[in-house]
Protein backbone atom coordinates (compact mmCIF):
# COMPACT_ATOMS: atom_id res chain seq x y z
CA UNK A 1 0.00 0.00 0.00
CA UNK A 2 1.93 2.94 1.63
CA UNK A 3 5.64 2.70 2.29
CA UNK A 4 6.12 2.74 5.74
CA UNK A 5 6.34 6.36 7.30
CA UNK A 6 9.48 8.01 8.61
CA UNK A 7 10.28 8.07 12.30
CA UNK A 8 7.97 10.97 13.83
CA UNK A 9 5.74 11.12 10.23
CA UNK A 10 2.34 10.60 10.12
CA UNK A 11 1.18 8.36 7.80
CA UNK A 12 -1.24 9.45 4.80
CA UNK A 13 -5.03 9.74 5.51
CA UNK A 14 -7.23 7.95 3.68
CA UNK A 15 -10.47 9.85 2.18
CA UNK A 16 -13.30 8.09 2.81
CA UNK A 17 -15.52 9.64 -0.32
CA UNK A 18 -18.62 7.43 0.85
CA UNK A 19 -18.59 9.57 4.15
CA UNK A 20 -17.85 12.77 1.95
CA UNK A 21 -20.33 11.92 -0.32
CA UNK A 22 -23.13 10.64 2.12
CA UNK A 23 -22.73 13.99 3.91
CA UNK A 24 -24.03 16.01 0.95
CA UNK A 25 -27.62 16.90 1.68
CA UNK A 26 -29.93 17.93 -1.25
CA UNK A 27 -28.83 22.16 -1.72
CA UNK A 28 -25.03 20.41 -2.33
CA UNK A 29 -26.30 18.12 -4.72
CA UNK A 30 -28.62 20.98 -6.98
CA UNK A 31 -25.23 23.06 -6.27
CA UNK A 32 -23.18 20.37 -7.22
CA UNK A 33 -25.59 19.29 -10.52
CA UNK A 34 -26.32 22.45 -11.50
CA UNK A 35 -22.69 24.02 -12.21
CA UNK A 36 -21.66 20.41 -13.61
CA UNK A 37 -24.67 20.77 -16.00
CA UNK A 38 -23.75 24.38 -16.22
CA UNK A 39 -19.94 23.66 -17.70
CA UNK A 40 -21.10 20.90 -20.08
CA UNK A 41 -23.89 22.82 -21.25
CA UNK A 42 -21.29 25.66 -22.75
CA UNK A 43 -20.23 23.11 -25.20
CA UNK A 44 -23.81 22.20 -26.36
CA UNK A 45 -25.31 24.64 -29.59
CA UNK A 46 -26.59 27.32 -27.65
CA UNK A 47 -28.10 29.01 -31.54
CA UNK A 48 -29.04 26.89 -34.35
CA UNK A 49 -29.17 27.68 -38.34
CA UNK A 50 -30.56 25.39 -40.58
CA UNK A 51 -32.00 25.73 -44.20
CA UNK A 52 -32.95 23.54 -47.16
CA UNK A 53 -32.40 24.86 -50.72
CA UNK A 54 -33.38 22.24 -54.01
CA UNK A 55 -33.45 19.68 -51.25
CA UNK A 56 -30.42 20.24 -49.98
CA UNK A 57 -30.25 20.63 -46.10
CA UNK A 58 -27.33 22.55 -44.24
CA UNK A 59 -27.22 23.72 -40.63
CA UNK A 60 -24.59 25.26 -38.56
CA UNK A 61 -24.65 25.97 -34.82
CA UNK A 62 -22.62 28.23 -31.93
CA UNK A 63 -21.98 26.70 -28.77
CA UNK A 64 -21.73 28.92 -25.76
CA UNK A 65 -17.70 29.28 -25.81
CA UNK A 66 -18.50 31.56 -29.23
CA UNK A 67 -19.42 34.42 -26.96
CA UNK A 68 -18.73 36.06 -24.27
CA UNK A 69 -21.86 35.76 -22.04
CA UNK A 70 -21.15 31.90 -22.48
CA UNK A 71 -17.34 32.41 -22.04
CA UNK A 72 -17.94 33.62 -19.04
CA UNK A 73 -20.68 31.36 -18.09
CA UNK A 74 -18.76 28.41 -18.57
CA UNK A 75 -15.59 29.87 -16.53
CA UNK A 76 -18.13 30.62 -13.62
CA UNK A 77 -19.61 26.99 -13.29
CA UNK A 78 -15.62 25.87 -13.49
CA UNK A 79 -14.70 28.75 -10.57
CA UNK A 80 -17.99 27.18 -8.80
CA UNK A 81 -16.58 23.26 -9.12
CA UNK A 82 -13.11 24.17 -7.86
CA UNK A 83 -15.06 26.33 -4.91
CA UNK A 84 -16.93 23.21 -4.14
CA UNK A 85 -13.80 20.74 -4.28
CA UNK A 86 -11.88 22.94 -1.87
CA UNK A 87 -14.59 23.32 0.54
CA UNK A 88 -15.29 19.73 0.50
CA UNK A 89 -11.42 19.19 0.89
CA UNK A 90 -11.45 20.77 4.33
CA UNK A 91 -9.54 23.81 3.12
CA UNK A 92 -10.35 27.07 5.47
CA UNK A 93 -11.18 29.99 3.03
CA UNK A 94 -12.89 33.26 4.84
CA UNK A 95 -15.26 34.77 2.45
CA UNK A 96 -17.14 38.23 3.55
CA UNK A 97 -20.42 36.26 2.69
CA UNK A 98 -22.11 33.52 3.43
CA UNK A 99 -22.28 30.03 1.04
CA UNK A 100 -25.95 30.35 1.04
CA UNK A 101 -25.75 33.95 -0.65
CA UNK A 102 -22.61 32.98 -2.43
CA UNK A 103 -24.45 30.07 -4.06
CA UNK A 104 -27.49 31.82 -4.96
CA UNK A 105 -25.67 34.52 -6.51
CA UNK A 106 -23.73 32.36 -8.54
CA UNK A 107 -27.06 30.83 -9.86
CA UNK A 108 -28.33 34.30 -10.60
CA UNK A 109 -25.71 35.43 -12.80
CA UNK A 110 -25.37 31.86 -14.37
CA UNK A 111 -29.60 32.41 -15.19
CA UNK A 112 -28.84 35.94 -16.00
CA UNK A 113 -25.57 35.44 -18.73
CA UNK A 114 -28.10 32.28 -20.38
CA UNK A 115 -30.93 35.05 -20.79
CA UNK A 116 -28.65 37.64 -21.70
CA UNK A 117 -27.57 35.89 -24.57
CA UNK A 118 -31.08 34.83 -25.68
CA UNK A 119 -31.65 38.92 -25.69
CA UNK A 120 -29.25 39.67 -27.69
CA UNK A 121 -28.88 36.80 -29.92
CA UNK A 122 -30.64 38.11 -33.24
CA UNK A 123 -34.14 36.98 -34.11
CA UNK A 124 -33.94 36.77 -37.82
CA UNK A 125 -37.89 36.10 -37.96
CA UNK A 126 -37.60 35.47 -41.74
CA UNK A 127 -40.50 33.64 -43.60
CA UNK A 128 -38.61 31.97 -45.58
CA UNK A 129 -39.84 28.14 -46.78
CA UNK A 130 -37.10 25.75 -45.33
CA UNK A 131 -34.98 28.26 -42.80
CA UNK A 132 -34.96 27.63 -39.25
CA UNK A 133 -32.98 29.83 -36.36
CA UNK A 134 -33.01 29.98 -32.90
CA UNK A 135 -31.83 28.99 -29.60
CA UNK A 136 -30.87 25.65 -28.88
CA UNK A 137 -30.64 22.93 -25.89
CA UNK A 138 -27.06 24.21 -24.53
CA UNK A 139 -28.89 27.66 -23.68
CA UNK A 140 -31.79 26.54 -22.12
CA UNK A 141 -29.88 23.87 -20.01
CA UNK A 142 -27.66 26.64 -18.97
CA UNK A 143 -30.74 28.66 -17.73
CA UNK A 144 -32.10 25.36 -15.90
CA UNK A 145 -28.88 24.66 -14.12
CA UNK A 146 -28.29 28.22 -13.04
CA UNK A 147 -31.62 28.26 -11.37
CA UNK A 148 -30.42 25.43 -9.79
CA UNK A 149 -27.62 26.57 -8.59
CA UNK A 150 -29.50 29.58 -7.11
CA UNK A 151 -32.39 26.90 -5.81
CA UNK A 152 -29.29 25.03 -4.21
CA UNK A 153 -27.81 28.03 -2.83
CA UNK A 154 -31.00 29.36 -1.16
CA UNK A 155 -31.58 25.43 0.63
CA UNK A 156 -28.52 25.80 2.05
CA UNK A 157 -28.31 27.36 5.65
CA UNK A 158 -27.26 30.49 6.09
CA UNK A 159 -23.81 29.68 7.88
CA UNK A 160 -20.05 29.95 6.29
CA UNK A 161 -19.93 25.90 6.05
CA UNK A 162 -20.29 23.27 4.24
CA UNK A 163 -20.19 19.44 4.10
CA UNK A 164 -16.49 18.86 5.52
CA UNK A 165 -14.57 15.19 5.42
Amino acid sequence: MYPPPYPGQQPPQQIDFQKIISSFTTADWLIIGGALVTFIATFFPWYSVSYTFLGSTSSASADGWQSWPGVLTGLISLATLVWIGIRVGGVKVELPLTDRVLYLTVGAVVAALSLLYLAQTPSLGLNISGFSSGPSIGLFLSVLAGIAIAVGGYLKPNTPTTPTP
